[in-house]
């Protein structure tokens, strides 16, 4: 079998990242994931140097114990398939008396 190699044209690749039809895409996943969550989500876009960029975050502090406390976006998100590690963590009393939510990472198996 021949060996196939394949050039990226740099210059398509980048307007591609930067187009409306991605854009709209990105911002159709972002409605989704959102409406999925629930209320206290919001959505932010903007144009990066390299792409199209739309973040669903936290926008209340129901909404942020929530999350801390059961993962909810990166489950609705699908896990963390980017790193690999699913999201776990605990709180801890610090020498203030004070908790705080520690994040640990664990590889899965």
């Amino acid at each position: 079998m021949a060996k196939v190699r394949v050039v990226l044209n740099s210059a398509g690749v980048r307007a591609l990242l930067k187009s409306k039809d991605l854009a709209a895409e990105c911002e159709r996943q972002a409605r989704k994931k959102k409406s999925e969550l629930g209320r206290g989500y919001n959505i932010e876009s903007f144009t990066a140097p390299t792409r199209v960029v739309y973040r669903v975050y936290t926008d209340d502090p129901q909404a942020i114990a929530d999350n801390l406390q059961n993962n909810t976006m990166l489950k609705t998100m699908g896990n963390s398939a980017r790193t690999g590690k699913v999201v776990q963590g605990y709180w801890r009393t610090g020498r203030n008396g004070k908790k705080t939510w520690v994040s640990s990472y664990q590889r899965r198996k």
